[in-house]
């Protein structure tokens, strides 16, 4: 399945809108809650499938790296990580896969985890 159109599913099936950035990059916006909602970036890597990436928010002195640690083991799809002082969730679509309930609840993790820390961290709505 060609990659906009994948991605254009994904959000459907979430509830939420995308946007084609250009071949490779799609921006989705994932409903998170009332009045909330969370950027998401895909990144069609070839051979090695599909990037899902959303920023929490940027790091800090008080940023809680343990509780951060122990979140990761809750998540089923995704995980918590620190890049260039950056605070964020991704996930990995495997090449081949297609748009499904398993999908859209990766998204939904990615997105609803990536919000709560931002709001924890930050007391705003940023990304």
């Amino acid at each position: 399945m060609e990659f906009g159109t994948m991605m254009e599913q994904l959000a459907d099936l979430a509830g939420g809108s995308f946007s084609q950035y250009d071949d490779t990059t799609s921006v989705l916006i994932v409903p998170v809650g009332e009045h909330r909602i969370q950027t998401v970036y895909a990144y069609d890597e070839g051979e090695q499938g599909i990037k899902i990436i959303s920023k929490a928010c940027d790091e800090n002195d008080v940023t809680p790296y343990e509780k951060l640690v122990r979140n990761n083991g809750s998540l089923s799809y995704s995980c918590i990580g620190i890049e260039d002082g950056v605070i964020y969730v991704k996930s990995r679509v495997l090449p081949g896969a297609e748009p499904g309930k398993a999908m859209k609840d990766m998204l939904l993790e990615i997105a609803e985890t990536a919000d709560n820390w931002e709001l924890k961290l930050t007391d705003q709505d940023i990304h």
